[in-house]
């Protein structure tokens, strides 16, 4: 399987465990605390992780690395859509605001370590190249 493609099917995994455990929260908390526009935030990472995917499925085809230009342009793309998506959520739904807020930086969070590990490990070298 392409590596692009296995790095896909992982991020849908946690992307989907993430949602799980919100929607448990939201179970446990109440549902007058989930944002309207919640599914903003997984569909974002979603598409990001498919950007992503693709990048590293072409470079790992070709076996080099991922050059600096095209990863400062995966963060600027990231980040422009970041502020879209968190700046819509807000002014969307003003009223849960703090909650679609916290659930952004959680997905953040795991989608940054996610992505670090993945971009680590697209840097390295095969061994089976030796």
């Amino acid at each position: 399987m392409n590596k692009g493609i296995r790095t896909y099917i992982v991020l849908l995994i946690i992307l989907f465990a993430l949602i799980l455990c919100a929607y448990g929260f939201f179970a446990l908390y109440g549902q007058n605390y989930a944002p309207e526009y919640f599914i903003l935030i997984p569909v974002f990472y979603m598409l990001d992780g498919l950007f992503l995917s693709v990048t590293i499925g072409k470079q790992a085809e070709r076996g080099e690395r991922i050059p600096v230009k095209r990863l400062m342009f995966l963060r600027l793309i990231r980040i422009v859509g970041l502020l879209v998506v968190l700046v819509l959520g807000i002014v969307l739904d003003k009223v849960h605001m703090l909650a679609f807020v916290a659930f952004f930086v959680v997905f953040y969070v795991v989608y940054l370590v996610f992505e670090t590990i993945v971009m680590k490990n697209s840097q390295r070298p095969d061994n089976n190249e030796k």
